[in-house]
């Protein structure tokens, strides 16, 4: 006979909160007559002592939002159990995951974590994990007619405290902290002020929670996608949440209105204070979604450091804090100054900062930040992985902003580099000279009279403008953008060409491939420190006038700026002589380098010593300067000794010999000043050791498996040699290792020297190339 309808089944909860009925005079007898056991045992499998809160507890975990759903024919059971109950069904009150839901909680798992709404205070949310987890003021549960013993208090992981919970007393003494409020149990012991520095956190439970409700209002109410999108809920859900990384966005999820950055400039400048906790712990795929989300869509930048601020949006201006103020980065300030990066996030023209500008900043800020999430290494290269995207999609969109390309793409080909990336640093530095032709970059030479406080029409500019006016008779020349509006924007370009111009030949000198410059095609001016003179602006000398000088050049007079750029193109040139057809690569042309290499040593000053060398806004030092001088004449004296009769190369390798003496001197002198770190050098520097280290291990092997008397060496000249050779090898080596802090490559280096001493030349996946080899 079937039984009639219960309402009390419908919660698997139902039964169990009836009232336990007295034991039967039948079930005494039977408990009388039982087989004897041990009652600490199977008390653990007695109903009667276990507390209801625990079963629902467990219950609540499988059966979710079934459980504490009140029931029709329940009343209150007593005063305990009616306040339990309410306080339960309060927890509960917003939504608790269920069974059916578990499709939705997968999508959640790959959304970033959601900002905290305005207003919200983090002391008043609870820690507890679970309804059972709460702290019973009551010594026992009373029920109708039965009652519990008293339970000990929970101490299992759920109730430890997150981390940097404890009061300041019990962090200083490492000891185990209540986190009572107002005071802690240590505290009150020695009547001592509890102070908590850290709100508290919420449990990882309520943070699932909080996120499955907000996914769920989402799809309640979906934003509208355009019509040609054919997945408008997936789309919405990447657009708001976040995204995997196999759901990044590609080149047409980028198509949105350009951002308000003045909001992120201001929250920069007085980012002084920030609160890690917002984005510690989240995977580098959350992060990056939120930066992104932060960087090309204006909703994240909410003014001030207000709690609105997206996740992205706090990340963002931590890291432009950290650029705009001091030390920030020197060597990229050519590229971009903080002055020109704080005016471009100002900007609410028409052409607002290119998305693809931040991404390219970002990968050198995030090892400057104290976050250790933002250390991941994997962060950068999914970061410039968007970066690609973003500049992919301005090509094909014809983006008139092309100054905030080139410079992107720019600084992507340096970081590359100084990553040790050689082909991907290639190939950005290819795509930032498109731009910087596209934009007339190259081409910027006596462009500066225009901005002057008294123009005068001297017969020679006369005679110029009319020369010019001919040439453009025949041929058009056209740029991609508008003349600069001062001089202090014209020295911006011209800063930001020799970075680029800095970026192609380092990597051309340092992976001996060909540049895509040539000095007859450059008339920009060399860069300098500041713009704001008229001198500066009327000075247009440029590659052209130094390395065909008609007169001797005073080094002295040069900016640290100008220095760098002509020491580098010196080494260019030298290397260059090995690479080229002998027409060109002359014993003339040879001697003509080394003669203008030691006119600028012989005039340039002495070696910086100090602690803090000055950094140029091009990348590195005076002492750099020196370095890559030193080593241009190494590599030229070699090439000497190539077109040398045979029986007469004594003379040029020693040379060559001593001028790497040179560098391993400047290098002594910075070290025993106090720079133990070689600060001021950087990337350039790792290059020229390696290049110098090698040069060194192929004169040991030469002198080592030859008869001395073959380059007229006596044996006591060949042993002082291969002992000089050993000692400079050792030094180098530990030059490249000292860089390893500021560039890849003095790892990958050090390794590919090792591989050459050992007789391998090459990488794996390298080939010698087979010109001019039978």
């Amino acid at each position: 006979m079937a039984r009639p309808y219960n309402p009390k089944y419908d919660s698997v909860l139902g039964p169990m909160r009836e009232p336990t009925p007295p034991p039967t005079s039948s079930e005494t007898d039977q408990q009388a007559h039982a087989f004897p056991h041990d009652a600490s045992f199977l008390a653990q499998l007695d109903p009667s002592r276990v507390g209801v809160n625990d079963t629902e507890a467990a219950l609540t975990h499988l059966f979710g939002d079934v459980v504490g759903q009140p029931q029709e024919d329940e009343k209150p059971q007593g005063n305990a159990h009616g306040e339990h109950a309410h306080a339960h069904g309060h927890n509960h009150g917003e939504y608790t995951p269920t069974l059916a839901s578990h499709e939705v909680s997968t999508v959640v798992e790959t959304l970033p974590v959601p900002t905290p709404p305005t207003g919200t205070n983090d002391n008043e949310k609870s820690l507890d994990i679970d309804p059972s987890l709460q702290t019973q003021d009551d010594s026992t549960v009373t029920g109708a007619g039965t009652s519990t013993p008293v339970k000990r208090k929970a101490t299992s992981r759920a109730n430890m405290l997150a981390r940097g919970g404890a009061c300041e007393y019990c962090k200083k003494r490492k000891l185990k902290c209540s986190a009572e409020v107002p005071s802690c149990s240590n505290c009150k012991k020695i009547d001592k002020e509890c102070v908590y520095s850290q709100k508290k956190q919420r449990s990882k439970i309520r943070v699932l929670e909080d996120r499955l409700q907000e996914l769920e209002k989402r799809l309640d109410h979906p934003t509208p996608a355009p019509s040609s999108n054919t997945h408008p809920v997936i789309a919405t859900v990447e657009g708001e949440g976040g995204m995997s990384i196999d759901t990044f966005p590609t080149l047409s999820t980028f198509e949105i209105d350009e951002p308000d950055l003045m909001t992120l400039a201001d929250a920069a400048a007085g980012d002084t204070a920030v609160e890690f906790d917002a984005w510690e712990g989240l995977s580098p795929e959350i992060l990056v979604s939120e930066i992104i989300k932060a960087i090309t869509s204006g909703r994240s930048h909410d003014a001030g450091n207000g709690e609105g601020k997206s996740i992205g949006g706090k990340i963002v201006s931590h890291l432009i804090h950290l650029y705009v103020t001091p030390p920030s980065i020197p060597d990229i300030h050519a590229a971009l100054s903080p002055t020109a990066l704080v005016r471009r996030l100002s900007d609410k023209g028409d052409r607002p900062i290119h998305p693809s500008l931040l991404l390219a900043l970002i990968p050198y800020l995030l090892p400057l930040s104290s976050s250790k999430t933002l250390q991941l290494p994997t962060l950068p290269i999914l970061i410039q992985t968007h970066g690609k995207n973003l500049i992919n999609l301005a090509i094909t969109n014809s983006d008139p902003r092309v100054i905030d390309l080139a410079t992107a793409c720019a600084l992507r080909a340096f970081w590359y580099h100084t990553e040790s990336k050689f082909f991907e640093g290639w190939m950005e530095s290819s795509l930032a000279i498109g731009w910087i032709r596209s934009a007339g970059l190259d081409k910027l030479g006596y462009v500066g009279e225009r901005y002057t406080s008294h123009q005068q029409m001297t017969p020679e500019r006369e005679e110029r403008l009319e020369r010019e006016k001919k040439f453009r008779f025949a041929f058009s020349k056209p740029v991609s953008i508008p003349p600069p509006k001062d001089g202090a924007e014209l020295g911006e370009r011209i800063n930001l060409f020799w970075f680029a111009y800095m970026v192609d030949r380092g990597g051309s000198f340092g992976w001996r491939w060909a540049s895509s410059f040539s000095d007859e095609e450059v008339t920009t001016p060399w860069p300098k420190a500041e713009y704001g003179t008229d001198e500066s602006l009327l000075d247009n000398r440029t590659i052209l006038d130094f390395m065909n000088p008609s007169i001797p050049q005073d080094a002295s007079k040069d900016s640290l700026e100008t220095a760098s750029v002509k020491a580098l193109t010196l080494a260019f040139h030298a290397q260059r002589l090995f690479d080229t057809p002998p027409n060109i690569s002359t014993p003339d042309r040879t001697s003509l380098l080394i003669s203008i290499t030691k006119g600028y040593i012989s005039t340039y000053g002495s070696v910086e010593q100090t602690v803090a060398p000055v950094i140029c806004t091009i990348g590195g030092s005076k002492n750099q300067v020196w370095i890559t001088l030193y080593a241009t004449l190494a590599f030229l004296h070699a090439r000497e000794e190539i077109d040398t009769p045979k029986g007469t190369e004594k003379e040029y390798f020693l040379k060559s010999i001593e001028a790497i003496g040179k560098v391993l001197d400047v290098i002594k002198i910075v070290q025993n000043a106090g720079n133990a770190e070689l600060e001021g050098l950087g990337l350039l520097s790792a290059l020229l050791f390696f290049h110098l280290c090698r040069l060194t291990v192929k004169y040991i092997e030469r002198f080592s498996s030859s008869q001395p008397l073959e380059y007229g060496l006596t044996n006591e000249e060949n042993e002082k040699v291969l002992s000089d050779l050993k000692g400079m090898r050792v030094g180098l080596e530990n030059g490249l290792r000292t860089l390893v802090k500021k560039t890849r490559f003095a790892i990958v280096g050090s390794q590919l020297l090792e591989s050459i001493a050992l007789g391998s030349e090459f990488k794996l996946g390298e080939y010698e190339r087979p010109d001019n080899i039978v």
